[in-house]
């Protein structure tokens, strides 16, 4: 995913083509880590997130994806911010931040 998000030609060239990708025009990333995006809302008026990757998968894969990034030679920049959706919830995320 992070080889196809460097690669990505988004950006236009000197004759108005999108030819160009993030390193060609030193662009960076920002990165964030959002499992919410993963909920399914199908039924009823909770989200389930049943189906989104354990800390234990999602950490590395997450780790894996700035590597990545990096790795093409990219600024990358990581955005964390945890808040629980229950006051009930005392855990804290373990993601990485900014490296």
């Amino acid at each position: 995913m992070a080889e196809k998000g460097a690669g990505l030609r988004l950006f236009a060239d000197a004759e108005a083509k999108m030819n160009l990708g993030l390193a060609d025009v030193g662009g960076g990333v920002l990165v964030v880590s959002q499992f919410t995006l993963y909920g399914d809302a199908q039924k009823g008026r909770r989200p389930s997130f049943i189906t989104a990757a354990r800390p234990e998968t999602a950490i590395p894969l997450y780790e894996r994806f700035l590597a990545g990034l990096r790795g093409h030679g990219l600024q990358v920049e990581t955005c964390l911010l945890y808040t629980s959706p229950s006051p009930r919830d005392r855990t804290r995320s373990r993601m990485p931040s900014s490296a």
